[in-house]
């Protein structure tokens, strides 16, 4: 079966500019720090495994996806 073929705009809003501390990064954590190094330049999302970044602060609402 074919997945049907959609642009990310079709789900979200791709926004910039929050400065993530760096002191609040680690390798566990609720969010997942998502950035185009992400993504397949083909398409889709790129498991990262254990080099996944994670916020472990609560960051503004509108960069959590």
């Amino acid at each position: 079966m074919m997945w049907p073929s959609q642009t990310i705009g079709d789900f979200f809003e791709v926004k910039h500019g929050y400065a993530f501390k760096g002191n609040f990064f680690g390798s566990t954590g609720s969010f997942v720090v998502v950035t185009p190094g992400s993504f397949h330049e083909s398409g889709g999302f790129r498991e990262r495994g254990e080099k996944s970044n994670f916020y472990t602060r609560t960051p503004p609402d509108e960069f959590v996806l």
